[in-house]
């Protein structure tokens, strides 16, 4: 949040960031070399956590936001662009040093996107889970382009949590063809990208 004050004829911009929050699991992202981006209420907070200091606030979103991603680095250096999800299932991919909204869209179903994973760069499609089970893919370059469901888990509980291989993710989305998937009643699902077919999965021990 950012407020104006004036003393003196003299104005200053006091930038403040607002709570995290905490309901979801991906709702913070860390790049190799510090850089903390964090999803507060409405807005995403951008930090530097070697110098302690805010680097950029994005939004307001027009509801909650719920996942934050960095794309993979290929060279160790922060990337410049973020992507984000919200409680009503619209996206958008920001370029946060500069604060400014490169592209945005909606899921078709509006469930909360609870879970995000970006594959690959310059491509960086993203993948995102949502609150009813479904994995929905998002090409985040097109500015027309919109979150298409790949797959609904067997077993329709919300995802939480995504996960793939760095490495693989770093070097394109031609090399990083599955990704896994937790959910909220414990299950893991490995789900292969270009068919939706789940591969295997497992639940936590009772």
């Amino acid at each position: 949040e950012r407020y104006e004050v004036t003393q003196n004829a003299y104005a200053m911009n006091i930038l403040t960031a607002s709570s995290p929050n905490w309901s979801s699991s991906h709702a913070l992202d860390v790049t190799s070399d510090g850089v903390v981006a964090y999803a507060g209420h409405l807005t995403v907070t951008v930090l530097c956590s070697k110098q302690q200091q805010i680097l950029r606030c994005l939004g307001p979103h027009g509801s909650r936001v719920t996942s934050v991603a960095f794309p993979p680095s290929t060279d160790g250096s922060s990337p410049l662009q973020l992507v984000v999800g919200c409680a009503d299932g619209a996206v958008r991919r920001w370029e946060w040093q500069r604060g400014v909204c490169l592209a945005s869209s909606r899921a078709k179903h509006k469930a909360e996107l609870s879970a995000l994973v970006v594959l690959g760069w310059p491509a960086a499609p993203a993948v995102f889970g949502d609150s009813a089970g479904r994995l929905l893919l998002w090409n985040t370059v097109g500015s027309s382009s919109k979150p298409t469901v790949i797959t609904t888990l067997a077993n329709s509980s919300k995802i939480i949590c995504l996960a793939a291989s760095a490495a693989a993710a770093a070097a394109g989305v031609s090399t990083c063809q599955c990704v896994v998937a937790g959910c909220a009643n414990g299950t893991c699902v490995v789900v292969d990208l270009p068919s939706g077919s789940q591969l295997s999965s497992w639940s936590a021990h009772g």
